[in-house]
């Protein structure tokens, strides 16, 4: 413990030197208020040079400033105090270097952390890019396949409807024809009563010989001459070609850098899956595909009487 004679402390050295500050400051009955009043420094440092916080007072240049003046004002040995000082202080020094050591490794480890984490972000990231950019690919091709099966039907009932109105026109105008034939022969029959058999004859000969003109007529009308298609590839695309009879002349995918002749009966109906990849000839004359181009599918047909 602390003895007090003629303002003299002596203070027991098994103590650290700032256990010796308290004790010989609480000898003399200084509060840490005054000590921190005559040294100018705040009571907080007054209570770190008592409890040996050297790494609160700003460094060793500090702390040895602050308690040689702590020391000087309780009249203590300054020499013997100052040696035990420093020797504490180094004591306690690598505890705090190995502190700011571990600091700095972690403030040196948190770019690197940053760094794996964006990584891993743009990782995932790029993996569901990838399954998006899978599923729409495939929505496109459900997609094309359903075009195809709409085109399908789209010629199915286009042009073979056109054909049998057709006949249905020329069954409906021979049929007319016919019932107009049977009218005059029951007119002239009616009317005729003292003409002999063979007057009959002849007027039922005339309307036979005129149906036989007219189905010759609607012959010739019917026969048209084949027409040639011709098809180059600058790239793969879907194709088809229907004739008037409603028979396929080509449905497939053509490939890049080829070329398809056809031949049918007008008109033909065409198709292509990816227009701007193929250039139409018909009868040896380009044909201009973009204005029935949508989307890169072109329909359209060829041959029609206007």
């Amino acid at each position: 413990m602390a003895e007090t004679n003629d303002d003299v402390v002596i203070v027991e050295n098994s103590s650290t030197v700032g256990q010796q500050l308290k004790q010989a400051r609480e000898a003399k009955k200084i509060t840490i208020a005054e000590v921190a009043a005559q040294l100018r420094l705040t009571k907080d440092f007054i209570s770190y040079l008592e409890t040996n916080q050297w790494d609160k007072l700003h460094g060793r240049a500090y702390a040895r400033g602050y308690f040689s003046s702590y020391v000087s004002f309780l009249s203590l040995p300054q020499d013997e105090l100052l040696a035990a000082f420093n020797l504490e202080y180094k004591v306690s020094e690598p505890e705090v270097h190995t502190h700011q050591l571990t600091l700095q490794k972690k403030s040196r480890l948190a770019p690197f952390l940053l760094i794996l984490t964006v990584l891993i972000l743009t990782w995932f990231a790029y993996q569901q890019w990838q399954i998006t950019a899978i599923e729409e690919s495939n929505e496109t091709e459900v997609e094309i396949a359903n075009d195809h099966e709409s085109e399908d039907a789209f010629s199915s009932s286009v042009v073979e409807p056109l054909a049998v109105a057709e006949n249905e026109r020329v069954v409906i105008e021979n049929g007319e024809s016919l019932t107009e034939i049977e009218q005059v022969v029951e007119e002239e029959l009616t009317t005729i009563d003292d003409k002999t058999v063979d007057n009959v004859e002849d007027v039922v000969v005339v309307p036979e010989s005129q149906a036989e003109i007219i189905d010759d007529a609607v012959v010739n009308d019917t026969v048209a001459e084949n027409v040639i298609i011709e098809l180059h590839f600058s790239e793969d695309s879907w194709v088809e070609v229907v004739d008037a009879d409603g028979q396929v002349l080509i449905k497939k995918i053509g490939k890049a850098d080829k070329k398809i002749v056809l031949s049918g009966r007008p008109p033909l109906t065409v198709l292509l899956g990816h227009a701007s990849a193929v250039t139409v000839k018909y009868n040896d004359e380009d044909i201009d595909t973009a204005q029935y181009t949508k989307s890169d599918v072109a329909r359209f047909s060829l041959g029609v009487e206007l």
